[in-house]
């Protein structure tokens, strides 16, 4: 039985790499800079999620706390800021953890991040190499001819009441058959991205080169297809972005070794 997701939204972030891989000297400088000074979470509860069949997709994070329950895999791809289909080489990523941290209030998102892959390197005493594959086919994200007709994010409003930290986000719902919605609130292009990966289940780069924040509401026809890229390009067409194919080099994160959990 697949597990039930409590949440619809996608996690956030900007995503590291763009129409090209970065280049292994850059993440061996990564790596060492990461190994020299460290950032870590003040506090931290790593543990074997009870009930494995409930995940969230994306984090929550307010002020000062950090919170994620869901597979290694997911905790992976938030920490190194790749798409969970660039990581291979180890067995069990599907299995459901549970992290409660917390942070000075000050700390970033790419911060966290970091923090976060600091914790995994500590309690499985995690490897990891990075290895560029050519030729892999999918699709990208590119500004169509026209330019882009994306609207800037708005502030939150903030009467909301709410203390988690505004990370945006994507969505989209049925609400005919033959019609979808695309909903984005300050939303990224890795973000948007990542969302039209899940629905064609097969790779999407982010090539725009749009590095802001954005919202957008669509209403879209829909293919019968339940996963038609033709359905998907032409919704985002409406947001001046074209969905095409894509082959060329793209860079993993390989799994050299992945030790038992040492729980806190």
């Amino acid at each position: 039985m697949r597990p039930q997701i409590i949440s619809v939204l996608v996690f956030a972030g900007t995503v590291w790499l763009a129409s090209m891989p970065r280049s292994l000297a850059t993440q061996a400088e990564l790596i060492q800079a990461e190994k020299d000074a460290p950032l870590r979470f003040e506090a931290a509860s790593l543990k074997l999620a009870a009930d494995q069949s409930i995940i969230e997709s994306r984090p929550k994070r307010a002020v000062g706390r950090f919170h994620f329950k869901t597979y290694l895999l997911n905790l992976l791809s938030y920490a190194y800021h790749v798409e969970w289909w660039r990581i291979s080489g180890a067995p069990g990523l599907n299995t459901v953890y549970e992290l409660e941290a917390t942070t000075r209030p000050n700390t970033a998102q790419d911060q966290v991040r970091i923090m976060l892959r600091s914790l995994l390197i500590e309690r499985f005493q995690l490897e990891t190499h990075y290895v560029t594959k050519n030729d892999v086919e999918g699709y990208a994200v590119n500004v169509a001819k026209g330019g882009a007709k994306l609207q800037d994010a708005k502030p939150r409003n903030s009467d909301a009441g709410s203390p988690d930290l505004d990370d945006g986000y994507v969505f989209s719902t049925l609400p005919t058959s033959d019609t979808m919605t695309l909903r984005g609130h300050n939303t990224s292009m890795w973000q948007l991205s990542e969302f039209l990966e899940r629905q064609l289940g097969t790779h999407v780069l982010d090539q725009s080169g749009m590095t802001g924040r954005y919202d957008f509401d669509l209403t879209c026809s829909r293919d019968e297809a339940e996963h038609s890229p033709n359905s998907w390009a032409n919704c985002v067409k409406q947001l001046g972005l074209a969905l095409g194919k894509y082959k060329g080099p793209v860079e993993f994160l390989v799994i050299d070794h992945l030790g038992k959990l040492v729980e806190n």
